[in-house]
């Protein structure tokens, strides 16, 4: 069971064992490393049936994230400085304390201005801006990934808390019944002597109220909450509490399914995701809603409009049977004739269309657009986006440089031509801030425009056609003439007499193009998991990552890697199916082949995995990718 416990809670990665027989869990550890052992409470033995021993320690994570939850509610309450107190508690409970925190301050100040005083935001706001200051420094030194992950996050909706409360002082707000603040998120610790029974802490935006729920989500990394963020929290709020659904449509690179996954991280609950398919039927649609609504998580169905209209039809009933259940404070729901029991916090059902999309998808009936509220996410705030990730990311001139970013993107989507593998949006701006950070903590010494356009550069650099090479560079001349000339691309003379060498032993030529083309391969697969290789026939793509396999194979980075034409197989074998007779699923190659390369990967971790897929991209194979 332990070894499957991440296929459980997407949260934790490994329970730590002891005991004689190892079978007592004293620790969790998440997917990033984070550790919670139970100090507050009793470790857990896992000892007889296998669901009453799931039972156990699910109550008892819920319990010991409670009691820790406590603790650093009280360490925000006394005034120590933030990053002396964030890094006791775990990133969940260090971002709910400090939630807590900034709701009582924010309250206390409206309360007063309501009474008078005309100081009160004021302070309150200039408050906020010296906390956040206090919070960044850290971030321009050295700290490890664990602790720079968790101050991140918590700056992330700092500087968020920051703009409401400046927000609020110039607009004069003098109430907490002001829209813009009583739209907010609002979180509150019951205290000692409150006859509420519910959860020990509660979670509010507008009138709609949520126990916090204290599952275990880990320390991934947050979005940063916009304006747009906001609609979205208010309007899946004010859904939950009329018990119907949300639905976001937009283009691709909004935000949509991780908005979704944020607000559940802000109200602790557990929330997953289905990618749908066209191969998927009501049946198996109807599995993962029974499982979302008897385990109180919540679900977001991504691209259903994939789905046929047929499937369609039916889940827009079986949705309707647990939403009903849910207003009607019900213990059970019906579903395909069967008894279900329904957890008191089953909540929002989520699903997201892509405005974008090719045609051929399915339109959604009227039926399924009456259980949700819909909200368009077109257009995402990248000015705040880029402010945030660049200060998250260490950068002190934030502001100057993320005016350059945004100028760049924006000049490139105009300026350059159309090219299908072209992408210029959130998602493209947003890796190369990652990586621009991660340069950052490697060169501290060199100046931090130059980090950036070296950045921009040499991420799109192997993305960039002929004809676009001019536009690209010299608008980066533009944008940062100080530093364009100074940061010349970096050259691994050892690493291309390498490639060379396994070129030739491939019978191949080593023109200069070519292993140039290897040496981008090489330094794309050290920033992303997943990298596309796109051109005509016959340019070289094929070769260029076996290429790569072999000069890694004579070097000390062993390759393993194991490539298919995806269009030499169906979807069905690709990806697996349910069988329709018997219900079972039936794997697919690729799943197979991920997990014997992950499985690989345990036994020897020095070892790379690939897994290639040689051939035709189409939207077909590819769109399945997200959910595998």
């Amino acid at each position: 069971m332990a070894r499957h416990i991440n296929s459980l809670c997407e949260g934790i990665a490994e329970l730590r064992l002891d005991g004689a027989r190892a079978d007592t869990v004293n620790c969790i550890i998440s997917t990033h490393g984070e550790k919670v052992c139970f100090n507050r409470t009793a470790p857990v033995r896992l000892a007889g049936k296998v669901e009453e021993y799931l039972t156990r320690l699910m109550s008892a994570i819920r319990a010991e994230l409670t009691a820790q939850g406590e603790l650093a509610v009280r360490d925000g309450a006394l005034g120590r400085r933030p990053h002396d107190w964030f890094f006791e508690h775990p990133m969940q409970l260090a971002m709910l304390a400090w939630r807590v925190d900034w709701t009582e301050k924010m309250e206390r100040a409206l309360d007063e201005a309501e009474s008078g005083s005309r100081r009160a935001v004021f302070d309150t706001a200039q408050g906020q801006v010296e906390a956040l200051a206090t919070l960044t420094k850290p971030l321009q030194g050295e700290l490890d990934t664990l602790r720079r992950q968790t101050l991140a996050g918590i700056i992330t909706h700092a500087m968020h808390g920051r703009d409401v409360a400046v927000f609020l002082l110039q607009e004069g707000a003098t109430s907490r019944l002001c829209f813009r603040w009583h739209s907010q998120v609002r979180a509150h610790w019951r205290r000692a002597g409150d006859n509420d029974e519910s959860s020990a802490a509660s979670v509010h935006v507008g009138d709609a109220h949520f126990d916090y729920s204290f599952e275990y989500l880990g320390n991934g990394s947050r979005i940063v909450i916009t304006p747009l963020t906001e609609r979205v929290f208010l309007a899946a709020a004010y859904a939950s509490r009329l018990s119907l659904g949300v639905a976001h449509a937009g283009p691709s690179g909004t935000g949509k399914s991780e908005t979704c996954q944020e607000f559940a991280y802000l109200v602790g609950r557990p929330h997953r995701v289905l990618c749908c398919g066209p191969e998927m039927d009501a049946f198996t649609v109807g599995s993962f809603l029974t499982g979302l609504a008897t385990a109180g998580a919540w679900g977001c169905f991504m691209e259903v409009s994939r789905l046929p209209e047929a499937v369609l039809s039916v889940v827009s009933a079986q949705i309707k049977a647990v939403l009903d259940a849910s207003r009607a404070r019900s213990a059970i729901f019906l579903l395909n004739g069967d008894e279900h029991p329904l957890h008191a916090e089953a909540g929002v059902p989520f699903f997201t269309l892509n405005t974008a999309a090719p045609a051929g998808r399915s339109e959604m009936p009227e039926s399924m657009r009456a259980l949700f509220r819909p909200v368009a996410m077109m257009i995402p705030n990248l000015g705040v986006i880029v402010d945030v990730t660049l200060v998250t990311a260490g950068f002190v001139k934030s502001r100057e440089l993320g005016g350059k970013v945004l100028k760049f993107y924006e000049f490139l989507g105009s300026l350059a031509s159309k090219q299908p593998h072209y992408d210029w949006r959130l998602r493209s701006i947003k890796n190369a801030l990652i990586l621009a950070g991660r340069a950052r903590r490697a060169e501290p010494s060199q100046p931090e425009a130059g980090i950036l356009m070296r950045t921009l550069r040499d991420t799109h650099l192997p993305s960039i056609v002929n004809e676009d090479l001019l536009t690209f560079m010299g608008l980066l001349a533009d944008l940062f003439p100080d530093t364009f000339n100074a940061m010349p691309r970096r050259k691994n003379a050892k690493f291309e007499a390498a490639i060379t060498t396994a070129a030739r032993a491939m019978h191949l030529q080593p023109q200069e193009y070519f292993v140039q083309n290897v040496t981008d391969l090489h330094d794309l697969l050290g920033a992303r998991h997943c990298v596309l290789v796109v051109g005509p026939p016959g340019t070289n793509k094929s070769a260029a990552w076996r290429t790569l396999a072999a000069t890694w194979n004579a070097s000390e980075k062993p390759v393993v890697n194991r490539a298919y034409d995806p269009k030499a197989l169906t979807l069905r074998e690709l990806y697996g199916y349910v069988e329709s007779s018997s219900r079972e699923w039936c794997e697919g190659v690729l799943p197979r082949v991920l997990r014997e390369l992950i499985d690989e990967g345990a036994a020897n971790a020095a070892v790379q995995k690939w897994l290639v897929l040689d051939g035709h991209v189409d939207d077909l194979w590819l769109e399945g990718m997200t959910s595998l």
